[in-house]
């Protein structure tokens, strides 16, 4: 026995046959010129925020932007008008990636991007 159903959508004035497949022809529009994604390109650090966080300018374009390493968990450095004590070895961790990265050039390779 097949039952069929011919109730209404909750939404709309439509039976539920008339939306099975309604996605069909859809095509993704393409990314955008502004999407990070997948995008590579070279920069030159400017700024060491923490152990895992750098700021970089693109050679290209000169705009700036806050990049987190990949793979990386370095330790914390707090803030003091919250009352947070910086954990172990953070501003070691902060001290060493200053020394190796400020002003050298990089390649970038966007993981992904999250807006704020």
């Amino acid at each position: 026995q097949t039952w069929l159903s011919t109730s209404t959508c909750a939404v709309c004035p439509h039976t539920e046959e008339q939306h099975q497949r309604l996605w069909k022809s859809y095509v993704a529009p393409p990314p955008s010129a502004n999407s990070l994604k997948g995008n590579n390109f070279t920069a030159k650090v400017v700024e060491i925020v923490s152990g895992d966080v750098v700021v970089v300018a693109d050679v290209n374009g000169g705009a700036e932007r806050r990049v987190n390493l990949s793979s990386i968990r370095a330790p914390r450095l707090g803030n003091e008008r919250r009352g947070q004590k910086a954990e172990a070895w953070a501003v070691e961790a902060k001290e060493f990636l200053r020394q190796r990265c400020i002003g050298c050039t990089v390649k970038v390779s966007m993981e992904y991007s999250r807006k704020v």
